[in-house]
């Protein structure tokens, strides 16, 4: 398995605001973690939850075929933890672009609402580039890719 890590972080304050992983798995693998998003997993999947009391405040479900996501508070944040898959992403598949999965989490600023709007710009706005083209890591999405996005596409020429 491979996996790539970014984060996110606020220059104040005490909670990383967003952390994702990229993880391109072994064949046979469907969600790369399991079926259950829950405490455990959020403390497992970022190192900086594991001595938090983590309380989950809605379980996991699917919020389309691509996401499962979890919300979640640790004192006054309040969270979500997500895992998303490529479109098709079959049982057993040997081509690696169809054993991607991206896992992690997101925390508005502390005193920001957690709305499904601030959930759905997070999870969309995770970009993987893929044979030299930057591509929405959740599938199915209809907005187009900004365009400052796309220009990251071309490598500098020196």
């Amino acid at each position: 398995m491979t996996t790539a890590y970014a984060a996110l972080v606020p220059t104040a304050g005490t909670y990383p605001r967003m952390q994702v992983y990229w993880h391109q798995a072994a064949p046979l693998t469907y969600w790369k973690l399991g079926s259950t998003l829950d405490a455990a997993w959020i403390k497992g999947r970022v190192p900086f939850f594991k001595e938090k009391d983590v309380q989950v405040t809605e379980a996991a479900g699917s919020a389309s075929p691509y996401l499962r996501q979890t919300r979640f508070s640790v004192g006054e944040a309040r969270c979500v933890a997500f895992e998303m898959r490529v479109t098709g992403n079959p049982v057993g598949s040997v081509i690696p672009e169809e054993r991607e999965s991206v896992s992690g989490i997101y925390c508005p600023p502390i005193g920001t609402p957690l709305t499904d709007a601030l959930v759905a710009q997070a999870t969309e706005g995770i970009y993987v580039l893929r044979d030299g083209k930057i591509e929405r890591a959740l599938r199915g999405i209809e907005t187009p890719i900004p365009a400052h996005i796309q220009r990251a596409e071309k490598p500098a020429q020196g």
